[in-house]
């Protein structure tokens, strides 16, 4: 039902298809025959279905350059003209700063978009808390200005590339409250944009929050003191066991909002690229505000 209701709203609908298996997809992409069958099955779906186009995000999680080599650039070309349809591909921004030139403009004429997930550059786990989807960083920092830089100085096709955004970002454990600062264990959690704008209105919460800006990574962020649960050894009937108790310890979160969403957005139109992709629909909440932004700045207003 949805689908019809997009297409009759004058939208399209894609078909994603997704493999995050180092191990599978070597395989899958060494075998001609497999490569056929899953085109093949892949167009079966998309007639049936009455899809408009197909997305393709197979993430080598050890090798950023992995979509680049010759079967996958096959593989993506042989399933465009077997659909006949739109096909897009998703690749990290380390394909397109890391990647080779050659593999870089094959992969680009092979599809019809090439999606540059332009987030995750600090994530659940990093050492240091930091922006999400960084515009500008310090020398020897990934940013999204990096990836920018190379598509244009490599001479890519502009209009197929996609730059796609988060609308999340993540809350740390860490040291201090200062910016960048070292995370305490290896802990995170995803903050929707939702989520986000709902602790800004919360009158409690921003009693104690301090919200700031970081020109550089044109990104919101803010900390504050959360209760956490923590432990120690005590004595008890001469056994030592683990105590819980309370104690107050600093967060952060880095997150999005309208200001680093235009930017973004602007960064988008003044490169001339593509177009904007996001992470994920729905994040956002019931807030239009995104899309007016949206639509303001991609139609030059």
């Amino acid at each position: 039902a949805m689908k019809w209701a997009m297409r009759g709203a004058g939208k399209q609908n894609v078909l994603g298809i997704k493999l995050f298996d180092d191990k599978k997809i070597s395989t899958l992409m060494a075998s001609a025959e497999a490569r056929q069958n899953l085109v093949a099955n892949v167009k079966k779906v998309i007639d049936q279905e009455q899809f408009d186009g197909v997305n393709i995000d197979f993430e080598y999680q050890g090798n950023p350059e992995g979509v680049l080599e010759e079967e996958f650039v096959s593989f993506i070309g042989e399933l465009r003209q077997a659909i006949a349809r739109k096909v897009s591909v998703d690749v990290f921004g380390n394909t397109v700063i890391k990647g080779n030139v050659e593999g870089l403009k094959n992969i680009s004429m092979a599809a019809d978009y090439v999606v540059v997930m332009a987030y995750d550059y600090h994530q659940p786990g990093s050492d240091y808390a930091g922006p999400v989807a960084p515009i500008n960083s310090l020398p020897g920092v990934r940013s999204i200005m990096e990836v920018v830089d190379r598509i244009v100085a490599l001479g890519l096709d502009r209009h197929k590339m996609i730059l796609a955004y988060p609308l999340y970002g993540y809350e740390w454990k860490t040291v201090d409250t200062s910016f960048g600062s070292l995370a305490r264990g290896n802990w995170g959690q995803m903050v929707s944009y939702q989520r986000a704008q709902n602790l800004l209105h919360d009158a409690a919460f921003m009693q104690t929050a301090v919200v700031n800006w970081d020109d550089l990574s044109m990104s919101p962020w803010m900390s504050f003191t959360a209760t956490e649960t923590a432990y120690r050894r005590v004595k008890v009937k001469k056994k030592m066991v683990s105590e819980p108790y309370s104690v107050d310890g600093v967060h952060q979160i880095y997150y999005e909002n309208l200001r680093s969403l235009e930017a973004k957005f602007k960064l988008v139109t003044q490169s001339q690229l593509g177009g904007v992709g996001f992470w994920a629909l729905g994040y956002e909440g019931n807030d239009a505000q995104v899309w007016l932004t949206l639509t303001e700045v991609l139609s030059g207003k």
